[in-house]
């Protein structure tokens, strides 16, 4: 916060009569607000797709969904008609903890590695959540600790070496020793 108690890139700050606060920043400039009546009247959340803890693909309904489609899975990870809330960091960790290469082509996927995919994905937005999304307690196993590398972190993973490079749009950090 700044002297004016302004946090740096708000976007909404919402004081309720206790004097609770909701703050809302945004520093990249990518999110959007809107009002609705609710979730129903909402024609935004009407287009997302399930949320990945309250309710799940089953594996054999995302195998059809998947098995359409020669997009990376990394870029049907992030679209969020498919899964709602899924960000960057969370997709390239899902597929890293699931073993499969973030530029496969979504209909190469079996049903197999769709399952794992998806036990790992709740798996680590549960633990995301419960702690709060609080970085600094997530298990140091996990490729989000590794992933920025460089000046930012370092360059491998339990001696494998961390490739980035951009798919679907994004720069996506991944084990090719461990993602087939």
């Amino acid at each position: 916060e700044d002297a004016e108690g302004n946090v740096r890139f708000m976007k909404m700050r919402l004081v309720a009569d206790d004097g609770r606060e909701v703050v809302m920043t945004d520093g990249r400039r990518l999110a959007r607000l809107w009002l609705a009546a609710g979730p129903a009247a909402s024609k935004n959340v009407a287009a997302l797709g399930a949320d990945v803890l309250d309710h799940p693909w089953k594996p054999a309904d995302l195998h059809k969904v998947l098995s359409k489609r020669q997009a990376p899975i990394k870029a049907l990870l992030l679209d969020q008609s498919l899964f709602a809330g899924v960000g960057n960091w969370i997709a390239d960790e899902a597929l890293y903890q699931a073993g499969i290469k973030p530029a496969r082509a979504a209909s190469t996927l079996t049903i197999k590695e769709i399952s794992k995919m998806l036990k790992v994905l709740g798996e680590i937005v549960e633990f995301a959540v419960a702690v709060g999304a609080d970085s600094s307690k997530y298990p140091p196993s996990w490729l989000f600790q590794h992933r920025w590398g460089g000046r930012r972190g370092v360059d491998e993973i339990e001696g494998a070496p961390i490739r980035r490079e951009t798919i679907g749009g994004r720069t996506t950090a991944w084990v090719p020793d461990r993602q087939k």
